[in-house]
């Protein structure tokens, strides 16, 4: 993963709306072979249900979670909704849906020290680099 410095940092935003979770626990979607529904701790009362298609989700890991009214790099919206039938309160990030290079398959799995709740740093990519 790349080292974040001063000059990187200067790139990077923060959203109330993209913020730090730990997956809590997870079960096979009823209806669905590859797609998980996870509870995710995201410093609020009660948890989100999250439906996520990455293989890599398990309970204990801290991700960067995309909230309802969530605008990722490159416009996407993120909106509460079923999936194959079953409620998903947002969306459990990759590397690359946060402006960053992938350098692992699957959700972003992100430093246990993180504070549950707190920002998760992205970066905005312009709209035509998105769009490709």
């Amino acid at each position: 993963m790349k080292k974040v410095t001063e000059e990187t940092t200067k790139e990077l935003i923060t959203s109330d709306k993209i913020v730090v979770g730990e997956i809590i626990a997870t079960e096979q979607h009823p209806d669905a072979e590859k797609l998980t529904v996870c509870m995710v701790n995201i410093g609020q009362e009660e948890p989100l249900q999250i439906v996520c298609g990455a293989r890599n989700v398990a309970p204990s890991l801290k991700v960067p979670v995309a909230l309802h009214g969530a605008k990722l790099p490159g416009g996407k919206k993120i909106k509460r909704g079923k999936l194959r039938g079953v409620v998903s309160n947002g969306m459990i990030c990759a590397q690359d849906e946060l402006g960053f290079e992938r350098d692992i398959d699957g959700i972003w799995i992100l430093n246990e020290a993180v504070e549950i709740g707190s920002p998760v740093p992205f970066k905005e990519i312009p709209q035509e680099e998105a769009s490709e």
